[in-house]
């Protein structure tokens, strides 16, 4: 199971279980959280603009979640055959705090390892921030991958 934000940190955590632990027949599963307070401001082609109804944006954002994810997971298939391994990959985009989304899906999929990236914070900033990564690693009951950005391939 892998948590994507399409922030730097979740594109490389992607790219190093491409490059170090993905097999042929793997079941990978990328999940996506849509905050649920989203803000009444939409920011479209560099414009701001008011949006109407809160319940719009967070529809906007939701399908707009799915169709990255998806496009995302066909990318990552598409080079994992190049590399002649074949994985399912499974896209869940869901409403919520990323961290107690991710565990959430462990219930439900009961994968193998989860695996999710770091932005590098500092402890203080993360405890203050808040962290995916340390959430995970805290309430998972499965094997949890950090994997930090500055990882080397």
């Amino acid at each position: 199971m892998y948590q994507q934000d399409y922030a730097d940190c979740s594109i490389k955590a992607l790219d190093w279980v491409a490059d170090h632990l993905a097999q042929n027949n793997d079941e990978i599963i990328l999940v996506h959280a849509v905050p649920e307070d989203l803000p009444l401001v939409d920011v479209e082609y560099g414009e701001l603009s008011v949006v109407s109804s809160e319940n719009s944006l967070r529809e906007r954002a939701f399908q707009q979640a799915e169709k990255n994810l998806s496009e995302w997971a066909q990318s990552f298939v598409d080079a994992m055959k190049k590399k002649k391994i074949n994985v399912d990959i499974k896209t869940e985009v869901d409403y919520g705090s990323a961290g107690p989304l991710i565990v959430s899906k462990c219930e439900k999929y009961d994968p193998t390892l989860v695996v999710v990236g770091s932005h590098g914070k500092s402890t203080i900033s993360g405890l203050l921030m808040g962290s995916v990564s340390s959430y995970c690693l805290h309430h998972a009951q499965r094997p949890v991958l950090v994997v930090n950005q500055t990882c080397a391939h």
